[in-house]
């Protein structure tokens, strides 16, 4: 019974960041995300459980990304940063979730075409590219 409240209240928390609840209903339903937009607080959570992170993670992360950002260069750098971390270890999932509407695709795109870092495979940045702009193609279509 203590393990089930102690799995309950974790999973409760992690909905709960900066004084805001996160929801993590990943369906196209319409979702404000303003509450998500440049919140370092939101990558921080993401580059805290990278290795094994769950799906209400790298969305709310993916939200994160706005136009509004560009002014903000701690959360640029580190947003990129984590981007590619996370495309790195679970590229499968991340494509994935590309897809919802809510998520704006082509600023990923600009942080894919613009690594902070060189330490990355180039080749593997390219093939997740044109995954990406694959994704953006899909988008317009529906």
């Amino acid at each position: 019974m203590k393990i089930v409240v102690i799995a309950c209240f974790c999973f409760c928390s992690s909905c709960h960041i900066n004084g805001q609840s996160h929801s993590l209903n990943h369906t196209n339903k319409e979702l404000n995300v303003d509450s998500f937009r440049c919140n370092i607080d939101i990558v921080l959570q993401l580059s805290k459980t990278i290795e094994d992170p769950d799906e209400g993670d790298i969305l709310n992360f993916l939200y994160t990304f706005d136009e509004t950002c560009n002014s903000n260069v701690e959360y640029r750098e580190f947003s990129n940063e984590v981007l590619f971390q996370v495309i790195q270890k679970h590229s499968y999932q991340v494509l994935d979730l590309l897809s919802n509407k809510n998520v704006k695709t082509y600023l990923i795109l600009q942080e894919l075409k613009s690594p902070v870092s060189d330490t990355y495979n180039r080749k593997d940045v390219e093939i997740v590219i044109k995954k990406v702009e694959s994704i953006i193609e899909n988008k317009k279509k529906n």
